[in-house]
């Protein structure tokens, strides 16, 4: 009997978890209600810049241990979304399973709880990229181990990455495909990973430097499955109740390069672009 309990409730967890599917310009998005409304994948001009390889999103690790919560994560526990909402060029939409919504300003909002941490997730598709919008407050006393306010599951063929850091450094490097290891420990304004086959990359902007500890802004090379950017944002370890943070806003484009040599250019053109992008802000999380 305990058996078949199990299995009707398996069953009935995997009729809940679905997919769903936003066109915008170049930019073909699969979203997960898996992943709590998240980013599973982003398709850019028939290129996977992320593929479904891993969680995409915010997580918080409250205590050493892996009790990561939050994307697809629940070994510390499940982010419970409180409000969401699907706007298709102003229109109401209700996401379902294998649902496509086509459109040139898509939006999806969500408050949702992490522990005690309450935070509003704002992601705007246009043609011109993905913003991606947080902000958050302590509901109760929050220990803080990591929060990664970013992550995202980059091509594991990507063969190049550039960054620029607060200061204005610009760095690069190259992946190897050979090792798990680490690229990248920097406060940055900027990132971007190039696959010179492809001759296709993501730029990411940051219209404020958030800054980071640990690792701070990082790419975590796994060969077999994918080149992982984090920003470790800096929080105390204990956040008091009524903890609220400033906007943390990121902004994620694709862009095409024919050369490894052209890059650098191309993305100085991305940063003249993104810092004349105009974000609205999100309203306070209550």
């Amino acid at each position: 009997m305990k058996s078949i309990v199990i299995a009707m409730l398996a069953f009935a967890m995997s009729l809940a978890a679905y997919d769903y599917t936003l066109n915008v310009g170049d930019y073909r998005i699969e979203m997960t209600e898996t992943g709590k409304h998240t980013i599973r994948s982003i398709d850019y001009k028939g290129y996977l810049l992320c593929p479904a390889s891993g969680w995409n999103g915010c997580v918080l690790t409250p205590a050493v241990g892996g009790t990561y919560i939050g994307a697809g994560h629940t070994e510390g526990g499940t982010e419970i979304i409180k409000e969401l909402s699907v706007k298709v060029d102003g229109k109401d939409e209700q996401p379902a399973a294998n649902a496509v919504f086509t459109g040139e300003n898509i939006v999806i909002e969500k408050v949702s709880q992490f522990d005690n941490l309450l935070v509003r997730t704002r992601l705007t598709f246009t043609k011109d990229g993905i913003v991606e919008q947080k902000k958050f407050v302590a509901t109760d006393t929050q220990n803080v181990f990591n929060l990664y306010i970013f992550q995202y599951c980059w091509d594991k063929m990507f063969s190049h990455w550039f960054a620029m850091t607060s200061n204005g450094q610009e760095l690069s490097g190259e992946f190897t495909h050979e090792k798990v290891q680490w690229h990248l420990n920097s406060d940055i304004k900027w990132l971007a990973e190039y696959n010179a086959t492809m001759q296709k990359g993501v730029f990411c902007f940051f219209p404020k430097v958030i800054p980071g500890q640990s690792r701070k802004s990082t790419i975590w090379e796994v060969p077999k499955s994918y080149n992982k950017y984090y920003l470790f944002m800096k929080l105390p370890k204990v956040l008091p109740k009524g903890y609220a943070s400033e906007e943390i806003a990121m902004l994620i484009r694709g862009f095409e390069a024919a050369s490894v040599e052209q890059v650098p250019a191309i993305l100085k053109m991305e940063n003249e672009k993104a810092e004349k992008y105009a974000v609205a802000p999100i309203t306070e999380v209550k």
